[in-house]
């Protein structure tokens, strides 16, 4: 539990003792009765504000956690390799020093695209599936309302902007495709309500220098 929190009640305990104590010599038995029952009710009704402000701030903590667990879980592990060779492979695959952008069918079907070098046992597919399944989890957080927008949109949207545009809709079906989809569309109106976010036009710069001017669908900036 929260120790600025603990404090808060400690005080409220003491002060509501202090406050029963103080007035004994000043008051007859009967208005003392009376001051008494006032004051249980004060403290029974600040004891009622107080649990709610401790259940808000325990949501609100549970909510970042999730976020900086889908973060974690996004740099590390299994999802980081996947997405620093797609990267790597994709980036040798582009032109000039732009990421080449690809469908489910080209991943599949393009020779050398399709495989990576050095005999390596994973496959820009599979790869590029874990990537998708990551964002499928991080979309089904945000509907759920169970992460901290404005944290979430700053540590997971960005990602998912670049993954957009690398990995293109196509008509085929591409399992997780569509959650991308969602969550980018999810960032773009977010974005809509907080066009002054300072960090948007780092965020552009770096999806222009990997794959050019790419806007996506119902982008309006």
């Amino acid at each position: 539990m929260n120790p600025f929190r603990n404090a808060k009640i400690v005080l409220l305990l003491i002060g509501i003792v202090v406050a029963l104590l103080v007035p004994i010599p000043l008051l007859n038995a009967q208005r003392y009765a009376a001051y008494s029952a006032a004051l249980q009710a004060i403290g029974v009704l600040f004891a009622l504000i107080l649990a709610g402000m401790a259940l808000n701030s325990d949501r609100h903590d549970k909510r970042v956690d999730r976020v900086l667990l889908l973060h974690s879980e996004l740099v590390n592990g299994d999802t980081q390799a996947a997405r620093i060779r797609l990267i790597d492979h994709l980036r040798r695959w582009g032109e000039g020093q732009q990421v080449r952008m690809v469908t489910r069918d080209e991943l599949l079907n393009t020779p050398g695209l399709s495989s990576y070098q050095d005999g390596c046992r994973f496959n820009p597919t599979q790869d590029a599936n874990n990537v998708l399944r990551f964002f499928e989890r991080a979309n089904a957080a945000v509907k759920w309302s169970s992460v901290y927008e404005p944290l979430f949109h700053r540590l997971i949207i960005r990602h998912a902007r670049w993954w957009d545009a690398a990995l293109q809709e196509s008509p085929e079906t591409w399992a997780g495709r569509d959650a991308l989809s969602e969550l980018t569309a999810w960032g773009l109106a977010y974005e809509a309500r907080h066009p002054d976010l300072a960090y948007l036009a780092s965020w552009q710069a770096n999806r222009d220098r990997d794959f050019g001017r790419v806007r996506p669908a119902g982008y309006a900036g």
